[in-house]
């Protein structure tokens, strides 16, 4: 019987995210806070979805590689990039 998945977009942690997500969303809850989906990078055949929490001025990258999440990393910045 095959499974399926289907994307949340709630995660605890950054565990939660390398185990659940699956395809870019608008919009993810991670740690009580909210991220809106800001773009998308590609960089040597890898999609990195840069998403944005503009309250706590951090950005999630979340690295796929054949839609698979392989890097999960947060970062602080004043900027948008």
């Amino acid at each position: 019987m095959p499974v399926i998945v289907v994307p949340t977009n709630k995660f605890e942690d950054l565990k939660a995210i390398y185990k659940e997500f699956t395809e870019a969303l608008p919009v993810i809850f991670f740690e009580k806070d909210t991220y809106e989906h800001f773009g998308l990078i590609q960089v040597q055949g890898q999609e990195i979805h840069v998403y944005r929490c503009e309250k706590e001025m951090h950005q999630l990258h979340i690295t796929l590689q054949g839609g698979v999440p392989v890097l999960v990393e947060g970062s602080y910045s004043i900027k948008k990039h």
